[in-house]
């Protein structure tokens, strides 16, 4: 069997993403005596391959060249979405959330709640492929937790600093489901 993996060192290029680091299995084991199973290798090879160039990217802070990798990953042909896609999602997720901190450090509003928007659907893409993968919720917490503070109109510009409660709730309710 053959099993693609990638080890993301927590290092001082991952002091901002502890979330990235790790391991992480990219799919489940493909039989090595099988010549119709190779697609399936190459596929996965490909996309981690991607993969590995968006977490170069992400680690440089390319924030937006890292969601090209990753979203060139997830096109990759005949890669099946259980055969590690839930990582990826949660790869653009996570790029998705700097570009909000981001966003948020020039008191954007507008363009923190665009990122979180994309965020959250990467990671609930993440969890309807992989229901017990607790990075994704973790993820939706983070969502929500940054949400929380940019829903009131009243925040843009950094005018204010008010507080959600109710979405922090949401975020809460995310952390306890994992």
């Amino acid at each position: 069997l053959l099993q693609p993996e990638f080890y993301v060192s927590a290092d001082r290029y991952f002091n901002d993403a502890q979330d990235l680091t790790g391991n992480y299995s990219f799919g489940k084991a493909i039989p090595a005596n099988s010549l119709d199973d190779r697609g399936a290798l190459s596929a996965r090879v490909t996309a981690l391959s991607f993969v590995m160039t968006g977490l170069f990217q992400h680690m440089t802070q390319q924030f937006d060249g890292a969601l090209k990798s990753y979203q060139a990953a997830l096109a990759v042909p005949n890669w099946a979405d259980n055969d590690g896609k839930e990582i990826v999602y949660l790869l653009v997720g996570n790029s998705e959330m700097k570009l909000a901190e981001k966003a948020a450090s020039q008191c954007d509003r507008s363009t923190v709640l665009t990122h979180t928007d994309n965020a959250e659907k990467a990671y609930d893409a993440s969890k309807t492929i992989a229901p017990d993968f607790a990075r994704a919720y973790a993820g939706l917490a983070n969502v929500y937790a940054v949400r929380a503070l940019w829903t009131s109109e009243g925040n843009d510009k950094c005018a204010k600093q008010a507080i959600n409660t109710a979405v922090l709730q949401q975020a809460v309710d995310f952390i306890g489901q994992y």
